[in-house]
């Protein structure tokens, strides 16, 4: 199948010059920054400058413009500030800081925009996308990279702070870059958390999400992509008040009938309340479109992703932004269950991030021992900040880095301030999506007639904790056979 089309270009590029290959730029100093399709706004204050790249919204005022934002952020006394005035922040952004302080890079909640440096050469570099600095300086691909993405599926991403390159980095979630020392400096979880409620929490967090939600719908289109699970379900209860302007839609896969859960079940929600739904059967990525994937981002091409991108941009909801739900899932104690936080050790933690290789695990052990003092004063699990930065960060990053080569994804959860809020409760007490649950009661209860999951495999396995767990070493070992000889 042939097609003229031609993959968006949303990558911005941090560097002492500016470069042709992108379509705008703005100055930072000595600095400029490159960028393409992705928006970006810039302030000035005193001796501090500022560029949001991105979507970013105020959970606090749905009104605020990024020009508000930008004065608002600007208006900090120091950097500590900065990050705190940062977190009600919501979307999918990277805020470039300058100030008296010094220069920093700092990614939203979940590094949902990727930020790679160059940590060798002798002018810096800073990316979305670390094979724009690879073909710049030339770099090779390190073979430790090469041997651990041949041992996972490739939508499996590199553990840690590794890319491709062993010249370039990630900034991972938790974490800013100092620029001047291209230091990546983690800055959460840095005091002890205190025990909330469930319904605390919930209600803690319903104005924010419903003001993020709101300052979407301001902007944009909308869509919501849902299942039978419950975080879509979550989504579609605080769409409420506007969802006759929100279409639904599910991708049907090829494993699906019209009785798989994730069908029946939003079918019958839509007939039940009237709202548009949209079923997308599965269309084949052209050659040309995979062609065209893997010259912008090489190995880190995920196929069922990019699948389900192509299949979105070639429908009637192509011009909607995508709202998913996939920061909400660490609401719900996913790697952690109720297992005690002893447990939380690389032998088990390794198994989710579904990789074989020894190289792979001895990423693992340093991002463990690199973060064990600070889970230990925080009271913060390693099983939740295991899930934060590899699976919400490192996971959906590539994720989204692949889709919105095509299509716009976003979540609503995508807020600090929210996210902390959600830890807080103990693992305990949020295992079994009390959160969701109590989100859904407060904004439309009449979804929980409908079941949540009906006939989901392996229920037992997630309901109990220490089955869950050792099904984890089980799977793992098992699936060990298709990427080791």
């Amino acid at each position: 199948m042939k097609t003229n089309f031609v993959l968006k270009n949303k990558d911005f590029l941090l560097a002492k010059e500016r470069c042709d290959n992108f379509a705008n730029y703005l100055n930072i100093e000595d600095y400029v920054f490159n960028y393409n399709e992705s928006p970006a706004f810039i302030g000035t204050n005193d001796d501090k400058t500022l560029i949001i790249h991105g979507i970013i919204v105020n959970s606090h005022d749905s009104n605020s413009s990024e020009t508000d934002i930008v004065n608002e952020l600007l208006e900090s006394i120091n950097f500590n500030d900065f990050i705190s005035r940062s977190k009600k922040m919501a979307g999918r952004f990277v805020l470039i800081y300058r100030s008296k302080e010094g220069f920093f890079v700092l990614p939203d909640a979940t590094a949902s925009i990727q930020v790679a440096y160059d940590i060798k050469s002798e002018n810096l570099f800073i990316s979305s996308n670390p094979k724009i600095i690879a073909d710049i300086q030339k770099y090779d691909e390190s073979q430790i990279s090469k041997t651990i993405k041949a041992s996972a599926a490739d939508s499996q991403t590199l553990p840690y702070d590794l890319t491709m390159y062993e010249e370039i980095k990630f900034v991972t979630a938790n974490h800013f870059l100092n620029v001047n020392n291209r230091q990546s400096i983690r800055y959460y979880p840095s005091h002890k958390i205190s025990s909330i409620t469930v319904s605390k929490a919930a209600e803690f967090s319903n104005k924010p999400i419903r003001n993020i939600l709101k300052a979407y719908h301001n902007k944009f289109k909308l869509s919501l992509a849902l299942t039978s699970g419950v975080d879509s379900r979550t989504i579609l209860a605080m769409c409420k008040d506007i969802i006759d302007e929100i279409p639904t839609y599910t991708f049907y896969h090829e494993n699906f009938t019209e009785n798989t859960a994730d069908i029946y079940v939003p079918k019958e929600l839509s007939k039940r309340f009237g709202f548009s739904y949209t079923i997308m059967q599965d269309l084949e990525l052209p050659e040309e479109i995979v062609k065209q994937y893997l010259g912008k981002i090489s190995i880190n091409f995920a196929k069922v992703v990019a699948r389900n991108a192509w299949t979105y941009y070639n429908s009637k909801l192509k011009d909607h932004i995508r709202l998913d739900g996939q920061v909400i899932p660490i609401a719900k104690s996913n790697f952690g269950k109720n297992l005690p936080e002893f447990l939380a050790k690389p032998f088990y933690l390794v198994t989710k991030t579904h990789n074989h290789s020894k190289e792979n695990y001895t990423e693992i052990i340093r991002w463990y021992t690199e973060i064990d003092e600070y889970s230990k004063k925080s009271k913060i699990s390693k099983f939740d900040l295991f899930f934060w930065e590899h699976r919400m960060g490192n996971w959906v990053g590539n994720s989204l880095l692949n889709s919105s080569l095509l299509t716009e994804p976003i979540s609503i959860f995508n807020c600090r301030e929210l996210i902390e809020a959600w830890l807080n409760v103990p693992r305990k007490e949020r295992l079994n999506a009390e959160i969701h649950l109590e989100l859904i009661k407060l904004n439309w209860p009449e979804l929980l007639d409908f079941p949540i999951n009906p006939g989901r495999k392996y229920n037992f396995l997630y309901k109990n904790s220490l089955l869950y767990y050792l099904a984890s070493f089980v799977k793992h070992r098992l699936d060990r056979k298709n990427y080791v000889k």
